[in-house]
């Protein structure tokens, strides 16, 4: 017979256990998506040139502001803030994208569709994968291959491809079994091409559910306003297009110029220095990006 503190120690050992595998599915998750992960702990806003708050630090994550809307997460679910950093779409997607001549994908119930700036589907959601609105079209993918869409939602290239990017210059890259290759609006296909970036596509076939999550982007491989990122040894710093230095390396972390200045991470924490690299807003941040439309998003402990 099996005692009773033996019974007890086998359920302790078995919570355990189970507790383990909980943490690792969720670290697993919280891994893929960390703006969630740092919702209990850290909060994001936006400052201005001074370093003044324009919008409190109140979201579990937000992004840039792309035509005076941004996205932001509020109890696990995005919406979409105005510059006052009211929500004028209100949190309701499980994902989202920014907006792009006058669209934004969305997901919800597991599928993307389209909203307008009022936060009306203009675009049921119907689709696996959805990229933003460009040259008129967007990539879409369903049932495990890729078409494009026009602002009506209407497949005006068929879905064919394994992989799509959406169109700069009239032509977009497209994977198909043979390997990469392009296309005009009209879905014919063009030249084969050994790497889509030589098309000027340097962010990779974006749609909400295969673009990396937003604070794991690296943007140290960017150059902003004639300075690009450089590192030598341990540090970072600045050079120009000639490739000579501009502000030596002497920082921890550095990511691009945005309206003349940029964050960079120095200490464990993030301040924003000019062309000089001179601080023109102190070391205090845990995370902070590239100016954009006149402000900036930090994240500061919550």
């Amino acid at each position: 017979m099996i005692s009773s503190r033996l019974v007890e120690r086998i359920r302790t050992v078995a919570l355990s256990s189970a507790t383990m595998v909980t943490l690792i599915i969720v670290g697993a998750i919280l891994w893929m998506h960390p703006r969630e992960a740092d919702a209990p702990r850290y909060a994001f806003g936006f400052v201005n040139h001074q370093g003044e708050w324009v919008i409190e630090p109140s979201f579990e994550f937000a992004y840039d502001f792309n035509a005076d809307l941004a996205m932001a997460r509020r109890d696990g679910q995005l919406g979409y803030v105005d510059r006052s950093g009211r929500f004028v779409i209100a949190p309701q997607f499980d994902d989202a994208g920014p907006f792009s001549e006058g669209l934004a994908p969305v997901k919800v119930s597991g599928r993307i569709g389209y909203i307008d700036r009022t936060g009306m589907f203009v675009i049921s959601p119907q689709f696996d994968r959805g990229g933003v609105f460009s040259e008129g079209l967007a990539q879409v993918a369903k049932d495990g291959f890729y078409g494009y869409i026009n602002g009506d939602g209407e497949m005006v290239i068929e879905k064919q491809f394994l992989l799509a990017y959406p169109f700069h210059n009239g032509r977009a890259p497209v994977l198909v079994k043979g390997g990469w290759t392009t296309i005009d609006q009209e879905g014919t296909i063009l030249d084969p091409v050994d790497d889509p970036a030589s098309l000027g596509q340097r962010s990779g076939p974006v749609s909400l559910t295969n673009r990396p999550p937003e604070s794991m982007t690296p943007y140290e491989d960017r150059t902003a306003e004639g300075l690009a990122p450089q590192r030598h040894g341990a540090k970072w710093g600045f050079v120009d297009e000639a490739g000579s230095w501009v502000i030596p390396p002497r920082f921890d972390g550095v990511r691009p110029f945005g309206d003349g200045m940029a964050p960079v991470r120095q200490g464990g924490v993030y301040g924003f220095i000019n062309r000089d690299g001179d601080w023109v807003i102190q070391p205090q941040f845990h995370q902070a990006f590239p100016f954009q439309e006149g402000v900036a998003r930090v994240m500061v402990a919550n």
